[in-house]
């Protein structure tokens, strides 16, 4: 299944057949696509309470 992206994102290519072509500048897309990715399949019971309790101390969310 095809992860639904901003239409005027370019393709990005495959890591794995374009090795060489593979640039940081398309790590960097990938960085960027990630939150979309878990803001998609991410639910909050894949997360236990005592780890997002722990990371909203440690990083002073309210």
């Amino acid at each position: 299944k095809q992860i639904e992206k901003p239409t005027h994102w370019c393709q990005m290519p495959n890591p794995l057949r374009h090795r060489q072509s593979f640039m940081f500048s398309d790590v960097l897309s990938l960085a960027m696509i990630i939150p979309f990715i878990l803001e998609r399949f991410l639910k909050p019971y894949h997360i236990k309470t005592e780890t997002l309790n722990n990371w909203l101390t440690t990083s002073e969310i309210r």
